[in-house]
């Protein structure tokens, strides 16, 4: 693309200051037809009235119009004949239309014919002419009247949205273009917005607010005092803080991916790093990144063969191919998990570390039987003690545990304080003993420490620029690690939906973070999953009394064009666990026959002890069977999730209801078409708002 001239930077300038609810636009987009091609200056759509083809000139003063061209002197007074403005903007108007043609859903029929829904015109803007002159050119009846306009009409955004009202348009559209109408104009102006799956099919576009946060520039390589085009392009002092907040399926991870990838074409010189909760969802991202990258390579008809080698793939083995050691300086782009950086942090001093849940199972069988807790609930909450700072018993009676979906009784804190110090004295014992030590839980800290401790360290203040893919599961003592990784003056790019939280809950500011509302975006169409499912499963946070009333949580907005229908989720109500199985295993059976492809299809576990039920032939055909704690940011066709009864204990008190119905809302969530949930017996009483959302039906 060529730089754009001072004129076209002027016009620019203004459309960014008009309202992005109403106009879109791009400059010099690439319009080819079957027997053409063309690059406008700009092309507008206003959504009040149709589509604009902008042409600019930068030309200083008119000296004459003879034949359809225009006498002209240049800003340095050299004389110059230029073709007709207005037939150079028809021109590219007449390839629009040839291009709208091809899509069915831009026209309409009424009276005998097929027309455009909306009209299209053309404008000339001259930022140096004053309108005077062009007045005078129209009276001669030499250019039509208030297609051409001159300095005076366009001083402002304001001034320039009073022009476009003003031009004469062919008709006037009743009401406001549809959302649909809209979506195909936006991809014709702009096909990178273009969104596919991993088979490279059509699923739809970015919508205006994922295009903005793609869009954004990394405020660090922006200048200090002078914005470019617009306030929000000001660099901030200091770290920048930006937050994408949205439903579950809003398309952060999908936004996330497309600024790490424009960040990284646009600035290869700046360290990125793309952190998430789990592997599944690492290699997720990069795969995306790959196929972002195979899409610019073909765009630039070049080939990209290895394109997921330009990501850091590899394993932490030390023989793997791109296995970075840690005293060598980090790679420019990375996407890792979180503990794949911990790791590789304390190389060469790396220990296997401890697995606390079967540690438990070993040294506290007893302990467990009389607490009647899940281990992975216990595991959880002596990794939340250290992450707090509660190590004394005393400390651990008085502390306030709202929303662990069990209660914590002072006899249950009395048999946990056994075994978080007798935990604790064996870690101590192993220490003393030259044997691994830590687990998983202690590795940040640890990590943090070998980088404060080496001020020359490689990784200290590295980058540029960190991505945190479901950032509300990241804990303090990850935050605390990230901090050391980032620049002072880096950016940490936050993805985030509160009502997913899966593990122990923490505030921002536990976690050392504030928020500017200023640098959030909200996403609040969930994309991913139907309709249908969608209700369903915020039906399930609506109707709860902590979490209806919870502050942090985004609101979804149902009333949009772009979200997909399907059928209604299924409660089916079953004899037992063998009648849920049966269930289960026939309707994958049926999807199956279907054409739902095995890998598109999960059975999600709210506790991993349901896998006794007999699910390894499941797994075995490509079924993907885990637990809710591995489930980030993945998503399926079609979503089973057994025993929804057993999740929610008889005792539990609203927290420890409402901690359990988010870890249910994700695993729903998981699902884009399909949702059945089972149960046995009659739904319990957490879940009644599923009875107006779901069908009910009992299995025979």
């Amino acid at each position: 693309m060529m730089p754009l001239t001072a004129g076209e930077q002027h016009i620019a300038r203004l459309l960014d200051g008009l309202s992005r609810q109403t106009y879109f636009y791009r400059h010099e987009p690439r319009i080819v037809t079957a027997f053409d091609s063309g690059k406008p200056d700009f092309v507008v759509i206003d959504a009040d009235r149709g589509v604009l083809v902008i042409e600019v000139k930068d030309w200083r003063t008119i000296t004459g119009v003879r034949d359809r061209q225009v006498h002209i002197l240049r800003a340095g007074g050299e004389p110059d004949i230029m073709p007709d403005p207005i037939a150079q903007a028809e021109r590219y108007a007449y390839l629009l239309h040839k291009k709208f043609e091809q899509h069915h859903g831009l026209w309409e029929s009424g009276r005998g014919r097929t027309l455009l829904k909306f009209p299209y015109q053309v404008m000339v803007a001259l930022p140096y002419i004053a309108q005077a002159a062009v007045t005078q050119l129209e009276d001669a009846g030499i250019w039509p009247r208030g297609v051409v306009v001159g300095r005076e009409k366009l001083a402002s955004s304001a001034a320039l949205a009073t022009t476009i009202r003003a031009l004469p348009w062919r008709f006037i559209i009743p009401a406001p273009l549809p959302l649909d109408v809209r979506e195909i104009l936006r991809e014709v102006l702009d096909p990178s917005l273009t969104i596919t799956n991993e088979r490279g099919q059509w699923l739809g576009i970015l919508t205006l607010q994922q295009e903005t946060a793609v869009n954004l520039p990394l405020a660090r390589t922006l200048p200090r005092t002078v914005s470019l085009f617009a306030e929000e392009q000001a660099a901030p002092a200091g770290r920048d803080i930006r937050r994408l907040k949205g439903v579950a399926g809003s398309g952060k991870t999908l936004v996330l991916a497309r600024r790490a990838s424009r960040l990284r074409a646009q600035h290869p010189d700046q360290r990125i790093l793309v952190l998430s909760f789990n592997k599944l969802l690492a290699a997720d991202i990069q795969q995306r990144l790959a196929a972002l990258d195979r899409a610019h390579q073909r765009d630039a008809l070049l080939d990209f063969s290895d394109a997921v080698d330009a990501y850091d793939t590899a394993d932490m083995d030390e023989t793997a191919p791109g296995f970075h050691a840690p005293d060598d300086p980090p790679p420019l782009f990375e996407v890792a998990t979180f503990h794949r950086i911990c790791r590789r942090l304390l190389l060469p001093d790396w220990q296997t570390p401890i697995k606390t849940g079967a540690w438990l199972g070993r040294h506290a069988a007893d302990e467990l039987a009389v607490l009647r807790l899940e281990t992975g609930y216990v595991a959880e909450e002596l990794a939340w003690r250290r992450e707090v700072g509660c190590l004394t018993d005393e400390a651990y009676f008085e502390i306030s545990r709202e929303g662990r979906h069990i209660p914590l009784t002072r006899d249950r804190r009395a048999i946990i304080n056994t075994i978080f110090n007798r935990y604790a004295a064996y870690k101590a014992a192993r220490y003393a003993q030259g044997e691994p030590w830590y687990d998983f839980a202690d590795t940040p800290a640890l990590a943090a420490a070998r980088l404060l401790g080496q001020p020359d360290h490689p990784y200290l203040a590295a980058y540029d620029a960190i991505f945190i893919d479901e950032a509300q599961d990241f804990a303090p003592s990850w935050m605390r690690l990230v901090d050391l990784l980032l620049r002072p003056d880096g950016e940490l790019f936050l993805c985030d939906d509160e009502a997913q939280t899966i593990f122990t809950h923490y505030t921002w500011s536990q976690r050392g973070i504030t928020l500017n509302p200023a640098r959030t975006i909200t996403l609040e169409i969930p994309f991913r999953s139907t309709h249908e499912v969608s209700s369903a499963a915020h039906a399930l946070i609506g109707a709860d009394p902590v979490l209806s009333k919870a502050a942090g949580l985004t609101r979804p907005n149902f009333r949009s064009m772009a979200l997909s229908r399907g059928p209604a989720p299924s409660v089916v109500l079953c004899a037992g666990p063998e009648d849920e199985m049966a269930f289960i295993t026939r309707r994958i059976a049926f999807l199956r026959e279907k054409g739902v492809a095995a890998h598109n299809i999960a059975v999600l576990l709210h506790d991993l002890s349901l896998r006794r039920w007999g699910f390894r032939a499941l797994s075995e055909q490509g079924i993907f069977v885990d637990g809710f704690a591995r489930i980030k940011g993945l998503e399926f066709t079609s979503v089973f999730i057994p025993d929804v009864n057993g999740l929610f204990p008889p005792d539990a008190g609203d927290e420890e209801t409402a901690a359990l119905k988010r870890r249910l809302f994700t695993a729903m969530t998981r699902s884009r078409r399909h949702l059945f949930l089972t149960c046995t017996g009659r739904l319990a009483a957490p879940l009644a708002a599923l009875e107006k959302a779901c069908v009910v039906e009992a299995h025979r």
